[in-house]
């Protein structure tokens, strides 16, 4: 029946252009087939195991295969039965919530002591069998996607540079909803964002808002709308980051809404904050000096606004205190500075007494 079994999936797999090869040769992975029906070489095997002769089935099998088994036991036992093994999930059968990272560091260490043998390692986010109907209460908590990461890392640290020696890793598992190692719908993280406009500054926070949950994210993006649904691309900010200043960008005047999404590590969930409403009420041009300017004294200043409602004032700040002032949409001074980095800002008041902010930075060489 194994030589049956083993020969259909021959027939019917080994031949399609997108079947598994190593070295030119198929790969034909089997779940704990060496455990209960072991070759009468194996060392170790269960008091219920079935033996067969290995060398008999193999020399059966069309195509050749490479058959790796399931576990280190199989990179190390004599015998016939594998040419090497593919690691699983590893469980602490005591306590769900032990990330058990031992299982990968055994795995991938054995793997890296028998060279010859082929390895796939592997990387997971969890484990539970309740909704399994074969189900026993085993469970490994995913940590609200932290174990996925941890898993990688695992292995890095492990492997080292010597991470090539494993022929490839697998994602336990991308449909097997049973279990719960489906990684067809992602990761969860268990974030939410939440986002706020002060001023001219936009500010978000997560929760929870630890290291565990800011480990699964790979960055915060920015998002821009004047419908609330065409959202475009303002800022990509690392996962420590939890304001940007809005006084950066050359607005023209509307009412937008701004987003800020969380977006997670490979295969983790992404989340998206609510829109949070930004008016601009005053377009501002500003001539000189452009951000992030090397300039010499003395500095030229130049800028004109336009509004609706009309402009009242345009006010020159550097480094956080007003140094000049125009009383029309119109600013044009030159000013002599330190040497030095300094900060500008260009503040429009209309005639309703709202402001509208714009600036950067310069170098004054």
């Amino acid at each position: 029946a194994l030589i049956s079994d083993l020969n259909y999936v021959a027939a019917h797999y080994f031949g399609s252009s997108h079947y598994v090869r190593i070295n030119g040769r198929p790969l034909l992975t089997t779940f704990d087939v060496n455990w209960n029906y072991p070759d009468p070489s194996a060392v170790l095997f269960p008091d219920d195991a079935i033996f067969i002769d290995w060398k008999t089935v193999r020399a059966s099998i069309a195509g050749n295969p490479l058959i790796l088994e399931r576990g280190p036991l199989a990179q190390t036992e004599a015998g016939v039965m594998a040419d090497g093994a593919f690691a699983w999930v590893g469980r602490n059968k005591l306590d769900p919530a032990d990330e058990y990272l031992q299982y990968i560091t055994d795995f991938d260490t054995t793997a890296l002591a028998n060279p010859n043998q082929v390895t796939l390692g592997s990387v997971y986010k969890g484990f539970d069998d309740a909704a399994a109907p074969w189900g026993s209460g085993r469970r490994l908590d995913e940590h609200c996607g932290k174990l996925w990461i941890d898993t990688f890392d695992a292995n890095v640290r492990a492997l080292g540079s010597q991470i090539d020696q494993l022929s490839a890793f697998q994602a336990v598992t991308w449909n097997d909803y049973e279990e719960a190692t489906n990684l067809e719908t992602g990761v969860e993280n268990c974030l939410s964002i939440s986002a706020a406009v002060s001023g001219s500054k936009l500010n978000w926070q997560i929760s929870p808002n630890t290291t565990d949950s800011a480990a699964t994210l790979s960055m915060f993006v920015v998002y821009i709308s004047k419908d609330g649904k065409n959202l475009a691309q303002l800022q990509v900010l690392p996962t420590g980051a939890r304001a940007l200043d809005l006084t950066q960008y050359a607005l023209p005047a509307g009412n937008y809404k701004l987003f800020v999404k969380a977006r997670g590590q490979p295969s983790v969930h992404n989340h998206l904050s609510g829109g949070v409403s930004f008016p601009v009420y005053s377009t501002l041009k500003v001539t000189s000096p452009a951000s992030n300017q090397s300039v010499s004294n003395p500095v030229a200043f130049s800028a004109t606004a336009s509004s609706k409602l009309g402009v009242s004032s345009i006010v020159l700040s550097l480094d956080g205190a007003p140094v000049y002032t125009s009383h029309s949409n119109t600013l044009n001074t030159s000013l002599h500075l330190a040497l030095g980095p300094h900060r500008y800002l260009y503040t429009v008041w209309d005639k309703a007494g709202h402001s509208t902010k714009e600036g950067g930075t310069i170098t004054v060489k």
